[in-house]
C-alpha cells in the first residue's frame, strides 16, 4: 500500500465517524428540547391543579371556609407564569412562555385575583369564593 492511500482510508474513515457523531449529538439535542418541553408543561399543570384545587375546596366547604394558597414567584424550571380566571367560562388559565392551559372550575362565582410570589387567602361567602 502506499502512504497517499492510506492517508484517504483515514481521512473516510474519519469523516464517517463525524458524521455518525454529529448524528448522535442532534438527536440528543432534540430529545434534550424535548424533555425541557414535557418539564415546563407539567409545572404548568401543577400549579393549574393545585390552584383549581383549593377554588374547589374553598367552594365545597360552604359559607365562611377559607384555604390559604402559595404560588411561587416562578415555575420549578425558572419561567415566569401568570394565574387568570375566566369566571363565565368556569375556568382558570395558567399562562406561561407560549404555553396556555385551562384547568375547569365547580362554580363561576370567583372574584378577585391571584398574586405570585405570596400567599393567596381564599375564603367563601355565601357561595361566591373571594381571592385576596
Amino acid at each position: 500500500m502506499k502512504k497517499g492511500q492510506i492517508a484517504v482510508e483515514l481521512l473516510i474513515i474519519t469523516a464517517i465517524l463525524l458524521v455518525v457523531f454529529f448524528f448522535f449529538l442532534s438527536t440528543i439535542n432534540t430529545r434534550k428540547d424535548v424533555s425541557m418541553a414535557m418539564s415546563k408543561q407539567f409545572a404548568g399543570e401543577e400549579i393549574g391543579y393545585l390552584t383549581s384545587s383549593v377554588i374547589h375546596e374553598a367552594y365545597l366547604a360552604g359559607d365562611s371556609a377559607s384555604r390559604i394558597l402559595y404560588l411561587p414567584n416562578r415555575l420549578k424550571d425558572g419561567s415566569k407564569y401568570n394565574i387568570t380566571l375566566i369566571a363565565y367560562a368556569r375556568h382558570l388559565k395558567v399562562s406561561f412562555g407560549k404555553n396556555m392551559l385551562l384547568f375547569p372550575l365547580a362554580t363561576a362565582n370567583v372574584t378577585g385575583s391571584f398574586t405570585t410570589g405570596s400567599y393567596n387567602t381564599l375564603s367563601n361567602t355565601k357561595g361566591v369564593v373571594s381571592i385576596g
